[in-house]
């Protein structure tokens, strides 16, 4: 990998096919999208020969912790479905914050960000994110909604960096 500025947006959640990420590589205005099984999936790659290693790139991450937001969720429905919610809100804290200590662990606490859901804002629909790529001079082919977030998510960790420098 050659040397260059990486964002990483991160998206994680606890259901299946759902916990995705972004590699936004500057060197060669790549975008790459990745899908993990779970947060130890995660936790494996960034310690791997996959991931971007920070001796050689600036590697800035920015993950989504609906950790950082708690509120009560939709207190609609029966009581069964009042507990499923909060069980898969609770889950879906519980990886993000993982996967944001993981990411620490890694890069260290100056190159990982967090934020919450209210503050990622809005989705991006895929006209957004192609015009969004397009302005950074990026290739952004197809996306899913999931990929779509991790690559709002790296646009997010880009700018970001970018306020922290000046």
């Amino acid at each position: 990998m050659k040397k260059g500025a990486i964002y990483i947006g991160v998206d994680p959640a606890f259901r299946r096919d759902g916990f995705r990420a972004c590699v936004v590589d500057y060197a060669d205005r790549t975008v790459r999208f990745l899908a993990f099984d779970s947060v130890l999936h995660w936790h494996d790659w960034l310690r791997s020969e996959d991931a971007p290693l920070p001796e050689i790139n600036l590697v800035t991450v920015i993950i989504e912790n609906s950790y950082l937001q708690n509120q009560n969720f939709d207190m609609t429905g029966s009581r069964s479905e009042i507990a499923r919610k909060g069980r898969n809100v609770g889950t879906n804290q519980a990886v993000s914050q993982l996967a944001y200590q993981s990411a620490i662990g890694r890069y260290g606490k100056r190159n990982v960000f967090e934020v919450s859901p209210r503050k990622k804002g809005a989705k991006w629909t895929d006209v957004q994110a192609k015009t969004v790529a397009m302005g950074e001079g990026l290739l952004l082919t197809r996306s899913n909604q999931d990929e779509r977030d991790a690559f709002k998510l790296a646009m997010m960790g880009r700018n970001l960096k970018q306020y922290e420098q000046h």
